[in-house]
Protein backbone atom coordinates (compact mmCIF):
# COMPACT_ATOMS: atom_id res chain seq x y z
CA UNK A 1 0.00 0.00 0.00
CA UNK A 2 1.53 3.46 -1.18
CA UNK A 3 1.73 6.09 1.77
CA UNK A 4 -0.79 8.52 -0.49
CA UNK A 5 -3.38 5.89 -0.05
CA UNK A 6 -2.45 5.09 3.58
CA UNK A 7 -2.81 9.17 4.22
CA UNK A 8 -6.21 9.19 2.63
CA UNK A 9 -7.31 6.64 4.70
CA UNK A 10 -6.61 8.36 7.67
CA UNK A 11 -7.23 11.62 6.57
CA UNK A 12 -10.95 10.26 5.88
CA UNK A 13 -11.04 8.60 9.17
CA UNK A 14 -10.27 11.59 11.08
CA UNK A 15 -13.09 13.57 8.33
CA UNK A 16 -15.57 11.10 9.56
CA UNK A 17 -14.18 11.58 14.06
CA UNK A 18 -16.97 14.17 15.89
CA UNK A 19 -14.90 16.71 16.97
CA UNK A 20 -16.46 17.05 20.94
CA UNK A 21 -15.83 20.83 20.54
CA UNK A 22 -18.94 23.11 20.88
CA UNK A 23 -19.69 25.21 17.21
CA UNK A 24 -19.59 28.70 16.86
CA UNK A 25 -21.65 30.71 20.42
CA UNK A 26 -25.21 30.35 19.95
CA UNK A 27 -26.72 33.55 20.97
CA UNK A 28 -30.34 34.50 20.59
CA UNK A 29 -31.63 36.47 17.40
CA UNK A 30 -34.06 38.50 18.72
CA UNK A 31 -32.55 42.50 17.99
CA UNK A 32 -35.57 44.00 19.66
CA UNK A 33 -34.00 42.68 22.74
CA UNK A 34 -30.79 43.03 22.11
CA UNK A 35 -31.27 46.76 21.61
CA UNK A 36 -33.91 47.06 25.07
CA UNK A 37 -30.83 45.69 27.05
CA UNK A 38 -28.34 47.82 25.19
CA UNK A 39 -30.82 50.93 26.18
CA UNK A 40 -31.18 49.79 29.42
CA UNK A 41 -27.07 49.73 30.33
CA UNK A 42 -26.95 53.00 28.88
CA UNK A 43 -29.85 54.74 30.62
CA UNK A 44 -28.23 53.55 33.68
CA UNK A 45 -24.84 54.41 33.19
CA UNK A 46 -25.49 57.49 32.19
CA UNK A 47 -27.99 58.60 34.51
CA UNK A 48 -25.33 57.65 37.06
CA UNK A 49 -22.71 60.01 34.81
CA UNK A 50 -20.38 57.06 34.52
CA UNK A 51 -18.75 54.72 32.39
CA UNK A 52 -16.21 52.55 34.35
CA UNK A 53 -14.65 49.72 34.02
CA UNK A 54 -17.22 48.23 36.49
CA UNK A 55 -20.17 48.99 34.16
CA UNK A 56 -18.33 47.18 31.31
CA UNK A 57 -17.95 44.05 33.26
CA UNK A 58 -21.83 44.29 34.43
CA UNK A 59 -22.84 45.35 30.46
CA UNK A 60 -20.69 41.95 29.61
CA UNK A 61 -22.18 39.80 32.37
CA UNK A 62 -26.07 41.12 31.51
CA UNK A 63 -25.04 40.13 27.61
CA UNK A 64 -23.79 36.36 28.40
CA UNK A 65 -26.94 36.08 30.59
CA UNK A 66 -29.24 36.52 27.76
CA UNK A 67 -26.68 34.86 25.41
CA UNK A 68 -27.32 31.96 27.81
CA UNK A 69 -31.37 31.78 26.17
CA UNK A 70 -29.86 30.25 23.55
CA UNK A 71 -28.66 26.86 24.49
CA UNK A 72 -31.07 27.09 27.07
CA UNK A 73 -34.39 27.34 25.23
CA UNK A 74 -32.63 23.79 22.86
CA UNK A 75 -32.08 21.73 26.03
CA UNK A 76 -35.83 22.70 27.42
CA UNK A 77 -37.07 21.60 24.35
CA UNK A 78 -35.04 18.22 24.45
CA UNK A 79 -33.11 18.64 21.03
CA UNK A 80 -30.35 20.39 22.29
CA UNK A 81 -27.86 21.56 20.00
CA UNK A 82 -24.48 20.49 19.92
CA UNK A 83 -22.18 21.92 22.87
CA UNK A 84 -25.10 23.50 24.38
CA UNK A 85 -24.55 22.14 27.39
CA UNK A 86 -21.14 23.63 27.73
CA UNK A 87 -21.98 26.73 26.37
CA UNK A 88 -24.82 27.22 28.97
CA UNK A 89 -22.17 26.21 31.99
CA UNK A 90 -19.82 28.62 30.19
CA UNK A 91 -21.91 32.16 29.63
CA UNK A 92 -23.20 31.48 33.50
CA UNK A 93 -19.93 30.81 34.77
CA UNK A 94 -18.64 33.70 32.86
CA UNK A 95 -21.23 35.81 33.73
CA UNK A 96 -20.69 35.43 37.43
CA UNK A 97 -17.16 36.21 37.52
CA UNK A 98 -17.64 39.61 35.70
CA UNK A 99 -20.73 40.58 37.72
CA UNK A 100 -19.00 39.00 40.98
CA UNK A 101 -16.94 42.53 41.68
CA UNK A 102 -20.43 44.41 41.65
CA UNK A 103 -22.61 42.40 43.86
CA UNK A 104 -20.75 43.92 46.89
CA UNK A 105 -22.57 47.32 46.14
CA UNK A 106 -25.72 46.11 44.92
CA UNK A 107 -28.42 48.03 47.56
CA UNK A 108 -30.65 45.32 49.05
CA UNK A 109 -33.76 46.74 47.85
CA UNK A 110 -32.44 46.39 44.45
CA UNK A 111 -31.30 42.53 45.61
CA UNK A 112 -34.77 42.15 46.76
CA UNK A 113 -36.69 43.62 43.53
CA UNK A 114 -34.49 41.60 41.12
CA UNK A 115 -34.66 38.36 43.44
CA UNK A 116 -38.27 38.68 43.38
CA UNK A 117 -38.76 39.29 39.93
CA UNK A 118 -36.41 36.53 38.91
CA UNK A 119 -38.31 33.83 40.89
CA UNK A 120 -41.93 34.97 39.81
CA UNK A 121 -40.97 35.62 35.98
CA UNK A 122 -37.88 32.72 35.75
CA UNK A 123 -40.03 29.64 36.53
CA UNK A 124 -43.04 30.70 34.18
CA UNK A 125 -41.06 32.03 31.26
CA UNK A 126 -39.01 28.56 31.44
CA UNK A 127 -42.13 26.52 30.84
CA UNK A 128 -43.18 29.03 27.92
CA UNK A 129 -39.64 28.43 26.14
CA UNK A 130 -40.34 25.08 26.70
CA UNK A 131 -43.80 24.97 25.14
CA UNK A 132 -42.81 27.38 21.83
CA UNK A 133 -44.97 30.33 23.42
CA UNK A 134 -42.31 32.78 24.95
CA UNK A 135 -43.35 35.33 22.56
CA UNK A 136 -46.55 35.25 23.18
CA UNK A 137 -47.50 38.83 25.21
CA UNK A 138 -48.42 37.24 28.23
CA UNK A 139 -44.70 35.50 28.21
CA UNK A 140 -42.87 38.44 26.54
CA UNK A 141 -44.03 41.19 28.83
CA UNK A 142 -43.05 39.82 32.30
CA UNK A 143 -39.53 38.59 30.52
CA UNK A 144 -39.16 42.61 29.76
CA UNK A 145 -39.65 42.89 33.72
CA UNK A 146 -36.59 41.32 34.32
CA UNK A 147 -34.70 42.98 30.76
CA UNK A 148 -35.38 46.26 31.86
CA UNK A 149 -33.44 45.54 35.48
CA UNK A 150 -29.68 46.19 33.56
CA UNK A 151 -30.63 50.00 33.97
CA UNK A 152 -30.77 49.81 37.67
CA UNK A 153 -27.82 47.38 37.97
CA UNK A 154 -25.81 49.48 35.60
CA UNK A 155 -26.66 52.42 37.49
CA UNK A 156 -25.12 50.94 40.48
CA UNK A 157 -21.80 49.53 38.63
CA UNK A 158 -21.91 53.62 37.30
CA UNK A 159 -21.59 54.73 41.27
CA UNK A 160 -25.38 55.71 41.63
CA UNK A 161 -27.17 55.24 44.98
CA UNK A 162 -30.29 56.66 44.46
CA UNK A 163 -32.89 53.91 45.16
CA UNK A 164 -35.90 56.28 43.88
CA UNK A 165 -33.89 56.39 40.58
CA UNK A 166 -32.90 52.73 40.59
CA UNK A 167 -36.47 52.43 40.70
CA UNK A 168 -37.53 54.59 38.46
CA UNK A 169 -35.42 53.99 35.59
CA UNK A 170 -36.38 50.30 36.00
CA UNK A 171 -40.59 50.68 35.47
CA UNK A 172 -40.17 53.39 33.16
CA UNK A 173 -38.04 51.06 31.07
CA UNK A 174 -40.40 48.36 31.70
CA UNK A 175 -43.33 50.43 30.59
CA UNK A 176 -42.09 51.53 27.30
CA UNK A 177 -41.13 47.90 26.71
CA UNK A 178 -44.47 46.36 27.00
CA UNK A 179 -45.85 49.41 24.52
CA UNK A 180 -43.15 48.19 22.17
CA UNK A 181 -44.83 44.94 22.54
CA UNK A 182 -47.81 45.80 22.17
CA UNK A 183 -47.17 47.68 18.75
CA UNK A 184 -45.64 44.71 17.25
CA UNK A 185 -48.99 43.22 17.50
CA UNK A 186 -51.25 46.21 16.29
CA UNK A 187 -52.35 44.65 12.85
CA UNK A 188 -55.73 44.51 11.71
CA UNK A 189 -57.64 42.53 12.86
CA UNK A 190 -55.48 41.69 16.28
CA UNK A 191 -57.96 41.39 19.69
CA UNK A 192 -55.21 43.31 21.10
CA UNK A 193 -56.37 46.83 19.58
CA UNK A 194 -58.48 47.50 22.59
CA UNK A 195 -56.46 46.11 25.15
CA UNK A 196 -53.37 48.29 23.65
CA UNK A 197 -55.24 51.21 23.96
CA UNK A 198 -56.19 50.76 26.93
CA UNK A 199 -52.59 50.43 28.49
CA UNK A 200 -51.40 53.90 26.72
CA UNK A 201 -54.12 55.77 28.42
CA UNK A 202 -53.33 54.08 31.94
CA UNK A 203 -49.65 54.65 31.23
CA UNK A 204 -49.59 58.29 29.93
CA UNK A 205 -52.30 58.87 33.49
CA UNK A 206 -49.49 57.50 35.35
CA UNK A 207 -47.05 59.37 33.59
CA UNK A 208 -49.06 62.81 34.60
CA UNK A 209 -49.37 61.51 38.57
CA UNK A 210 -45.70 61.12 38.58
CA UNK A 211 -44.70 64.40 37.50
CA UNK A 212 -47.23 66.28 39.14
CA UNK A 213 -46.33 64.13 42.89
CA UNK A 214 -42.69 64.52 42.00
CA UNK A 215 -41.74 61.11 41.53
CA UNK A 216 -40.02 61.29 38.14
CA UNK A 217 -38.65 64.06 35.96
CA UNK A 218 -40.73 65.78 33.57
CA UNK A 219 -38.20 65.14 30.41
CA UNK A 220 -38.33 60.59 31.23
CA UNK A 221 -42.59 61.56 31.35
CA UNK A 222 -41.83 63.37 27.54
CA UNK A 223 -39.74 60.50 26.67
CA UNK A 224 -42.69 58.82 26.38
CA UNK A 225 -43.73 61.00 23.45
CA UNK A 226 -42.67 58.52 20.91
CA UNK A 227 -45.82 56.20 21.69
CA UNK A 228 -48.19 58.65 20.05
CA UNK A 229 -47.08 56.55 17.11
CA UNK A 230 -48.09 53.35 19.22
CA UNK A 231 -52.13 54.93 19.83
CA UNK A 232 -52.19 56.00 16.38
CA UNK A 233 -51.35 52.74 15.11
CA UNK A 234 -53.60 51.24 17.27
CA UNK A 235 -56.51 53.25 16.22
CA UNK A 236 -55.71 52.79 12.58
CA UNK A 237 -54.04 49.28 12.08
CA UNK A 238 -52.49 48.40 9.04
CA UNK A 239 -50.14 46.25 7.50
CA UNK A 240 -45.89 46.30 7.86
CA UNK A 241 -43.34 45.14 6.65
CA UNK A 242 -41.21 43.54 9.94
CA UNK A 243 -38.28 45.67 8.56
CA UNK A 244 -39.33 48.92 8.19
CA UNK A 245 -41.32 48.25 11.84
CA UNK A 246 -37.89 46.83 13.27
CA UNK A 247 -36.35 50.69 12.36
CA UNK A 248 -39.09 52.89 13.29
CA UNK A 249 -39.13 50.72 17.14
CA UNK A 250 -35.42 51.67 16.82
CA UNK A 251 -35.84 55.10 16.22
CA UNK A 252 -38.57 55.71 18.85
CA UNK A 253 -35.65 53.34 21.42
CA UNK A 254 -33.35 55.53 20.73
CA UNK A 255 -35.43 59.27 21.46
CA UNK A 256 -36.93 57.54 24.51
CA UNK A 257 -33.20 56.80 25.77
CA UNK A 258 -31.58 59.82 25.08
CA UNK A 259 -34.92 61.93 26.51
CA UNK A 260 -34.64 59.73 29.90
CA UNK A 261 -30.91 60.15 30.60
CA UNK A 262 -30.99 64.01 29.44
CA UNK A 263 -34.82 63.54 32.24
CA UNK A 264 -32.05 62.30 35.06
CA UNK A 265 -29.36 64.21 34.43
CA UNK A 266 -30.22 67.94 34.07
Amino acid sequence: MTSAATGGRIHGRISAMTIPFPPFPPFPKEHGVWAMLAASIITGSAAAGSFNPTVLSTAAALSLLFMAKAPLKSILRNSPDKGAFAWLAGYVVAASLLIFPLLPHVPIQLAVVAAVVVIIVGPVYLLAMRDRKEMRLSSEIPAMAVISLAAPFAYTAAGGESTGVMLSIWLLGLSYYAASSFRVRTVPGSNLLKPALAYYAVLATGLTIAVIGGIIPPLAAIAFLPLVENAFRALRPAREKISRLGRIELVKLAVFTTLMIAGFRL
